[in-house]
């Protein structure tokens, strides 16, 4: 039992399975270069841009060896007028 198109000879089915499986390696062919870019992104750039910023993080937490001493302390924090507190009911006007 023959579905689908009858009409169709073993020969012409096999021109049209042919020229299918063509068109479909056509258009495999046209996305494998953008595949291949991805690939080689994924591969090499991508870790040589985590690499780089992980040493560029390390550099900025290293320099601080190289600070002068005074440099290299936390800020003063200067002696004044403490901020004045903010009660409950102060709270819930400023939230609205």
């Amino acid at each position: 039992m023959k579905t689908g198109n009858d009409s169709l000879s073993n020969a012409e089915y096999d021109v049209k399975a042919a020229k299918i499986d063509r068109l479909r390696r056509q258009d495999l062919n046209k996305n494998k270069g953008s595949t291949e870019m991805m690939a080689f992104f994924r591969s090499y750039i991508a870790p040589l841009l985590i690499v780089l910023v992980f040493l560029v993080a390390m550099v900025a937490v290293s320099a601080r060896i190289f600070l002068p001493s005074d440099m290299m302390a936390p800020a003063p924090i200067e002696e004044g007028e403490p901020a004045p507190a903010v009660s409950g009911a102060a709270a819930s006007d400023l939230l609205g």
